[in-house]
């Protein structure tokens, strides 16, 4: 066999191999059956997926979140801390609540908390196209300087959803830097605040 040729059949016999070693060990056909069956038992990857689907159960519930005893108090049907304890038996062994001693059952609790939507925001990406260079440069600094680098930038994205109050603060910022346009988010949507 002519050299050129045996290299070339060395090298994709190598790669040929190759890509069977790799087969063999993704779907681990190399480990006898029952340890196939062990390993896919307790494989820490399906038991995240799990606990994913378990945590939709809770509806957005947070862990730890202060729950109210009171049932038969006058904001309970529309007050979070209530409509979470009801459903307490989906949120684990322990629960954090609110001393019954400091809670009301009037309407002037000061641990009611609104279960009625909010209208959250998402990404100001477009705010540059409708900004002089200095107009946009200032409006950066100054919202940097209140939310911090990484957090601008996440928040500037989309990756973090911004509340009314975060809102508030940008278009305080647009203000500043001499912005007259009624400028709008990326988007909009409308979730319940679980304020701590």
């Amino acid at each position: 066999m002519p050299f050129g040729v045996a290299r070339h059949f060395s090298c994709y016999s190598y790669w040929y191999f190759g890509k069977i070693f790799v087969y063999l060990v993704r779907e681990r056909r190399h480990l006898p059956y029952r340890m196939r069956c062990r390993y896919s038992q307790f494989n820490p990857n399906k038991k995240r997926n799990l606990m994913r689907r378990i945590s939709k159960i809770y509806d957005g519930i947070p862990a730890n979140y202060p729950l109210c005893l009171h049932a038969d108090c006058q904001m309970a049907e529309s007050c979070l801390r209530q409509l979470a304890f009801r459903r307490h038996a989906e949120l684990g062994t322990h629960l954090t609540l609110i001393n019954p001693s400091l809670c009301t059952t009037k309407d002037n609790c000061p641990h009611y908390a609104d279960s009625k939507p909010v209208r959250f925001a998402k990404g100001f990406t477009n705010f540059q196209k409708h900004m002089f260079p200095q107009q946009y440069s200032m409006f950066m600094d100054l919202l940097i300087s209140h939310f911090g680098r990484n957090q601008y930038f996440m928040r500037r994205s989309g990756k973090v959803v911004l509340s009314p109050e975060e809102q508030n603060v940008i278009r305080q910022a647009l203000v500043k830097c001499g912005v007259e346009d009624n400028l709008e988010f990326d988007e909009y949507i409308e979730s319940i605040l679980w304020e701590p």
